[in-house]
């Protein structure tokens, strides 16, 4: 056995040392054959340049992005009393308000405008039409503007009927036990027992995994890191979007 393997290394060892052998033989041949039909050869042609990333804007730490309806604007100033007081509209930290304002009457719309410079928290998605069937869309449009446009580290998505103890969840994400995995960190509080309902209003006809849906974060809330918000953005196009009824 101990045979075999000297022969085996000194073969490997012996076509190694033949390699450059040809190679620098080859090479000779090139630049002999260079020098005798007028000089060396002309430099290769420098690769273009690539066009560098896009910039992304300046980053916030947290981007809480909490659901809201046109109408719901007395729910909007309860939350602006209360939490939305934690979150500094001039730090790190900013807290939005996210509505659809396609279809919506042009009185509504400047009512909205009207709030919006007002108190500097609501992000208005003209192309999102605001309907509960269309909940999943207009989410999925405000995690990709939270990603491009906001540069979020974090996402906290939220309703505006949730209280949200916020100087809490800053603390943790910048100092408990998930910062060190932050970028991919999906953190709220999940439930896998949610079984697929086949019948009724809400039947899901298109779920074809298994008899239960995967583990998810309920609708209290939950929080992206930038990895998945990455994501999320990259593959837009291809995700399946849910309809409600």
């Amino acid at each position: 056995m101990l045979t075999r393997l000297l022969l085996h290394a000194l073969v490997r060892r012996f076509f190694s040392v033949a390699y450059v052998a040809v190679a620098l033989v080859l090479a000779g041949s090139f630049l002999l054959l260079a020098v005798t039909s007028g000089g060396l050869p002309s430099p290769w042609p420098a690769c273009p340049e690539r066009p560098p990333p896009p910039e992304r804007p300046p980053g916030r730490f947290l981007v809480v992005l909490v659901v809201s309806a046109p109408a719901n604007e007395g729910a909007r100033d309860t939350l602006r009393d209360t939490w939305f007081r934690s979150c500094p509209q001039d730090g790190d930290v900013r807290c939005y308000f996210v509505l659809g304002t396609a279809g919506l009457p042009r009185d509504t719309v400047r009512e909205l405008e009207d709030e919006r410079d007002r108190h500097h928290d609501l992000l208005l998605l003209p192309e999102v039409t605001d309907t509960f069937a269309n909940l999943t869309l207009k989410v999925l449009t405000a995690l990709v503007w939270a990603d491009e446009k906001a540069g979020a580290q974090y996402v906290l998505k939220c309703d505006d009927d949730t209280f949200v103890r916020l100087p809490k969840i800053v603390n943790e994400l910048k100092e408990g036990e998930t910062a060190p995995s932050s970028a991919s960190l999906y953190w709220g509080f999940f439930d896998g027992r949610a079984a697929v309902q086949k019948k009724g209003k809400w039947q899901e006809n298109d779920w074809i995994l298994c008899d239960h849906y995967l583990p998810y974060a309920l609708g209290g809330g939950y929080v992206l890191g930038s990895r998945l918000l990455h994501y999320i953005t990259r593959n837009r196009h291809d995700l399946q979007v849910h309809s409600a009824p």
